[in-house]
């Protein structure tokens, strides 16, 4: 389970563009809600990666195959990357509670 965590901090911000691109287009003003509580659920994640074992395995899925060329897409976290990914997460979500609450 614990391999899932990076790809999950990868594509949070992807399912909730998706989420407000098709569930708030129209009303405007309700979307702060679902882009501060996926910044939220975001932060938690490279918490849990931080917090979770030193080492994760890096997992590789093809990205592009053709005969004869493939293109591969992975994720490797190492120490460097938990913290970073807990700076980039944390001021990301404060910048983003003050340019609303502005």
């Amino acid at each position: 389970m614990n391999n899932y965590i990076p790809w999950f901090i990868l594509l949070c911000p992807l399912i909730s563009a998706l989420a407000i691109l098709l569930f708030f287009r129209e009303v405007r003003r309700y979307e702060r809600g679902p882009c501060r509580g996926c910044r939220g659920v975001f932060v938690f994640g490279a918490l849990m990666a931080f917090l979770g074992p030193n080492t994760y395995e890096p997992s590789v899925i093809p990205f592009i195959s053709l005969p004869g060329f493939q293109i591969p897409l992975g994720v490797v976290v190492d120490d460097l990357s938990k913290v970073m990914l807990l700076v980039v997460t944390g001021v990301g979500l404060l910048v983003h509670i003050y340019s609303t609450f502005t």
